[in-house]
């Protein structure tokens, strides 16, 4: 077995890491500059090999075809420009976030709800202030805690199987993030229909700390994403009626009875909040959009598109799931009036899916699509397919035929011109293999790209959230390997 006991290399200013150059050419111990990195373009590009990772254990995917040998790491670069890790720190915040969330949805049945509105504001501070993440989510209504359970989850299980997240954590309760609450005072509730009610916070402190070096991280990856490990803590204590004061007005939570209790609901915060600070008044009860589901998973996907390319929002809002999105039937008429929608130019024949089972619901997926496209003065019928990774087009009598190895391969440069000779991409640097076939990994999970729909009371409807967080945990089931590291690689440079 390979010995990696030297790996990571030691951080800078200690024995066996190389100090940065003097910046002044006549400065003692200067050295030039190392050559430029790639040949100027147009030349034959090297390969680059071996990858510069240490190997892990990730299954019986290392060593499969497509991926260079594995080898002892590299002696550490230079230190990199701060622009060079814009791409890393994107992959932390990422990550952090999504092994902050899982700890919050590591449920079961989900909380019991409170008595009162009131109740289950206190409930949600007190969770809070005992640093309860898992309470905090839980305390959502069942509706939309299902839209995130199951995807987060997913994505966590991913997270620790690219080696991002330690196996060894403890997820229920996180390491490197609290939050606490106290003295809060509370003003007047208002009803905003039979199951919405919005309570008023006019004071108390809010203190929020957080230290990335602590979360549940793998030293490869604070490694590799050059993440701090020691002076990474920020606080910050809020005064709640201070805000309130320059909001002109005081913090506003909205409850939702579900099954005879209250919780506190993120959705509706959010469009009450949208609709208050625009002064608007809050929609009636009679205002609803009422549910109107499909017979199938394929018309309820169908039946949104339609209304969509018709201009016929409400008709679009009817189809959204109402346990994951009761707030935007509640609120959807204030949408509608208020915003201009016109019919698309096209006319839709004729549509197809292919339906995959999920958690929960049914995904479905487009096969293929023929419309009338009429903006350019005269109609030209346009065809799509699918098929696997390839997408076969027709428009105006000419086909096409892309598949997705091919788009990556021009993407990424390494697509050979007719003479033999190398390319190079937009933003002047070559792509290694092993960076080259994690992209190629990455975006297969695009061919799989579809619409949760679940049913209620014998009608399916669509699942909005629930589509676009599952999207997340789909792209990183097809990274295999080193995959990720490769691609936070590329970010560096």
């Amino acid at each position: 077995m390979t010995d990696y006991s030297g790996w990571p290399p030691p951080p800078p200013n200690q024995p066996g890491y190389p100090q940065p150059y003097p910046q002044q050419p006549n400065a003692p111990g200067y050295q030039q500059p190392y050559p430029q990195q790639y040949p100027p373009h147009g030349a034959p590009q090297p390969p680059v090999f071996p990858a510069p990772y240490p190997q892990q254990p990730h299954g019986p995917q290392q060593g499969s075809p497509g991926y260079p040998p594995y080898g002892a790491p590299p002696a550490p670069a230079p230190k990199r420009k701060r622009t060079r890790l814009v791409a890393s720190t994107a992959v932390v915040v990422v990550a952090a976030g999504g092994i902050a969330t899982y700890a919050a949805m590591q449920l079961t049945s989900g909380s019991a709800g409170a008595s009162s509105p009131r109740a289950a504001v206190q409930g949600l501070a007190d969770d809070l202030g005992r640093g309860d993440l898992v309470g905090v989510l839980d305390d959502l209504p069942p509706g939309e805690r299902a839209a995130y359970v199951t995807p987060v989850l997913d994505t966590v299980r991913e997270l620790q199987r690219n080696d991002v997240v330690r196996p060894d954590a403890n997820l229920k309760k996180v390491s490197g993030v609290q939050i606490a609450t106290s003295g809060l005072t509370f003003g007047s509730t208002t009803t905003i229909n039979d199951h919405v009610r919005v309570v008023e916070i006019t004071g108390g402190t809010l203190h929020v700390s957080a230290d990335a070096a602590k979360l549940p991280l793998t030293q490869r990856f604070l490694s590799a994403t050059h993440m701090p490990t020691s002076g990474s803590s920020t606080e910050q204590t809020v005064d709640l009626a201070r805000e309130a004061a320059k909001a002109g007005r005081p913090l506003r939570i909205a409850v939702q009875l579900s099954g005879g209790s209250w919780y506190p609901s993120l959705f509706y915060s959010v469009a009450d909040n949208a609709a208050t600070d625009a002064r608007l008044a809050a929609p009636t009860g009679a205002e609803r959009i009422p549910d109107s589901g499909a017979s199938s998973p394929d018309d309820a996907v169908r039946g949104v598109i339609t209304s969509l390319l018709t201009g016929k929002v409400a008709q679009a809002i009817a189809l959204t799931a109402p346990d994951e999105l009761s707030v935007l039937h509640d609120y959807g008429k204030l949408i509608v009036d208020r915003a201009t929608y016109s019919a698309a130019p096209v006319t839709l024949r004729s549509i197809a899916f292919k339906d995959t089972p999920v958690a929960g619901g049914t995904r479905v997926s487009l096969t293929k699509v023929d419309i009338i496209d009429h903006s350019g003065g005269s109609d030209q019928e346009v065809s799509i397919s699918v098929d696997g990774s390839c997408i076969d087009m027709t428009m105006a009598g000419r086909s096409q035929h892309l598949c997705l190895d091919r788009l990556i391969q021009e993407l990424t440069g390494l697509a050979a011109p007719a003479n033999g000779g190398g390319s190079t991409p937009p933003g002047g640097f070559v792509m290694t293999p092993a960076q080259a076939t994690a992209f190629k990994h990455l975006f297969s999970g695009l061919t799989d790209i579809g619409i949760v729909t679940t049913q209620h009371g014998g009608s399916w409807y669509v699942n909005p959230v629930r589509s676009y967080i599952a999207e997340v945990p789909n792209l990183l089931a097809h990274l295999q390997g080193n995959d990720l590291y490769a691609l936070i690689d590329l970010g560096n440079r």
